[in-house]
């Protein structure tokens, strides 16, 4: 989490939404830039201090792991995800993307 944290320690909050079971779709706004079908999986979007925009996906499931794909509506900017390993940005060269995640495990995206 430290990876993924320090990116969003100065983020501001544009909306949430989760994905699960039948009746547990929550969204905060609606005009998300996110578009999937997907069991348990909660979406934080967030502005960057360089107004960058980010989107956390974690996997609220800790016995189960997620696997789906995610349509991010980046527009022109390039799309980046977290390699947590490295603390580096990389390039996403297909969008839509597919999330496969542990349980409990997220994945940070940038454009």
């Amino acid at each position: 989490m430290q990876a993924i944290g320090k990116h969003l320690l100065r983020a501001t909050s544009l909306g949430v939404m989760q994905q699960g079971r039948p009746g547990d779709q929550t969204n905060t706004t609606d005009d998300l830039p996110v578009h999937f079908d997907g069991p348990n999986i909660t979406c934080g979007y967030f502005k960057a201090d360089n107004d960058a925009k980010l989107m956390l996906f974690v996997n609220r499931d800790y016995r189960s792991p997620v696997d789906t794909t995610v349509k991010l509506d980046a527009g022109s900017r390039p799309l980046k995800k977290l390699d947590r390993a490295s603390g580096m940005w990389v390039n996403v060269e297909e969008n839509p993307v597919r999330l496969d995640l542990p349980p409990g495990d997220a994945e940070l995206y940038r454009w």
